[in-house]
This record gives structure tokens, C-alpha cells and sequence, in this order.
């Protein structure tokens, strides 16, 4: 497995279009770029949070998922600063959120978990909805903020789709209510919420693999190889802008296939 030195990541930041001062939404498979120079395996997420944290400067902003997948999935109630973020996530998003003084968007699916300069106006002044109007993630793209992927590539970690979709109107999501606490330091801040989900039925499929050849095809997407791994990343406007003329002329441009809506079902044909 090859190795990568700080100086090697900050370089590669700046390759794929990463700027000082940038708002970026990290996306994690850090395992994947191999052996950090002289540092052990255990405190590679640190080195690698305080390096990009150091590289942005005082305007910087670091943002991660922050899903809690288990309040759909098991009914459990949501705290924003004692639920940690789903195990899928990557030892990234939770070595920020067991170390690191964050600010988290309310919505337990959605949730994002954000430090530095915009931390407060993305996520603190944002609302419990999943994607819309004053949300976290319109909050994010209007800031003109950056999706980077370490190590992971777009086509499986991209959950942005979501708010592409919810903004195209996409007939194979709806809003889902749930009436489960939401919670901050155990004391209960709204009693339900509300999440963008799929239908179960009807063999929805998803398949990003076209959506990242397009974008980078387009020059949109910027990727530069490190250690055994790659670096990536995209504006979330560009990825918007781009997205959204994709599905509004296909509302199945996301997915493998059309899904099989059955007549007489809801939603209907």
C-alpha cells in the first residue's frame, strides 16, 4: 500500500479545486488512500481533520454526514449531540464528532456536522426539514461550498442526489413523517420530523456511476490520484446546475432503471 505525506494532501487539495477559506462537505473512505507518513494508523483521521483544518485557515469550514440512520430504521429518538452518525459513514465523521466542538443540523436522517467559520449559520440556524427551503443543504450549496471525496468515489457516497431530487420533484421519493423526539442534550426541541424516502416497492434502484462519468466529462468533477487512493471533488452548484438538467429531462437519470409503477397503485401511472 503507498504512502502519502501531509504535504502530498494539502498539495492534492489544491488540484482538485479547494481553495483557503473553502466550505466543504467531506465524504470518507480514508483507509482507501493508504499509509500516512510517520503517523499511526489510529491518528490518521486526526492528522488528516487538522491538516485540511490548518490548510483552510480561520474561514474554513469542515462539514460531515452526520445520518442517524436508526431513528427510522429502529424508532430511536435523535440528540443532536449525543446520537453518533451512522457506522457506514467512515471513522472520519465520527472521529469529528467524538472530538471536535460541532454544530448539527436537526434532521436525524440528513443531519450534517459542521466546524468552523459557517458552522452555525448552515446548521444551527437551519430548520428540521430534510431538504428545501432554509434547510442544511440549501444553506450549503447557497455558500457556494464544495463536496470533497477522500478516498471514496462520488458514485457511492454522493447523497446530495437527494436534494437534487426533492428540488426536480422526482416521482420515486416522498416526505415521510415520523413522530419521534428530536432532542439537544436529552431535552426535546420538536417532537416530529420528517425524512425524503423511497418508495420500497417498484425495484427503485440506485446507480451513480453514469452521473460521475457525466460530470466528469464536463470537467466538473476534479479528481487527483494520492497514495493507493483518490482525492475528488465538485461545487455543489456545479453538481445542482448540472443534476438537475439530467432529471428533470429523466426522472430516472439516478437509477438503474425506470421504476415499475403498477397501475391502480400509488403513485400512480
Amino acid at each position: 500500500m503507498k504512502q502519502y505525506s501531509e504535504k502530498d494532501l494539502v498539495d492534492t487539495l489544491k488540484k482538485v479545486g479547494i481553495k483557503k477559506g473553502s466550505t466543504i462537505l467531506i465524504h470518507s473512505a480514508i483507509h482507501a488512500l493508504g499509509k500516512m507518513n510517520s503517523v499511526k494508523n489510529e491518528y490518521i483521521p486526526k492528522k488528516i481533520y487538522y491538516c485540511i483544518k490548518k490548510y483552510l485557515g480561520h474561514k474554513g469550514t469542515i462539514i460531515v454526514p452526520g445520518f442517524f440512520y436508526n431513528y427510522a430504521r429502529k424508532k430511536k429518538y435523535f440528540d443532536l449531540y449525543k446520537s453518533p452518525p451512522c457506522h457506514s459513514l467512515g471513522i472520519f465523521s465520527n472521529y469529528v464528532f467524538k472530538n471536535q466542538n460541532f454544530i448539527r443540523s436537526k434532521n436525524p436522517i440528513t443531519s450534517l456536522i459542521a466546524v468552523g467559520h459557517l458552522a452555525n449559520k448552515i446548521c444551527q440556524k437551519s430548520n428540521s426539514r430534510p431538504y428545501g427551503t432554509n434547510s442544511a443543504w440549501e444553506k450549503l450549496t447557497n455558500f457556494n461550498s464544495s463536496i470533497l471525496f477522500l478516498g471514496i468515489p462520488l458514485a457511492v457516497s454522493l447523497t446530495y442526489i437527494h436534494y437534487i431530487e426533492f428540488l426536480a420533484g422526482v416521482p420515486h421519493m416522498y416526505v415521510k413523517k415520523f413522530n419521534i423526539p428530536i432532542k439537544q442534550n436529552r431535552k426535546i426541541i420538536e417532537k416530529e420530523t420528517f425524512a425524503y424516502v423511497r418508495y420500497l416497492d417498484f425495484n427503485i434502484k440506485v446507480d451513480l456511476k453514469k452521473f460521475e462519468k457525466d460530470l466528469k466529462n464536463k470537467g466538473l468533477l476534479k479528481t487527483q490520484k494520492i497514495g493507493s487512493g483518490f482525492i475528488s471533488s465538485i461545487k455543489c452548484k456545479d453538481a445542482l446546475n448540472f443534476g438537475l438538467q439530467k432529471v428533470l429531462k429523466n426522472s430516472s437519470y439516478f437509477l438503474i432503471q425506470k421504476p415499475n409503477f403498477r397501475k391502480n397503485t400509488y403513485p400512480l401511472k
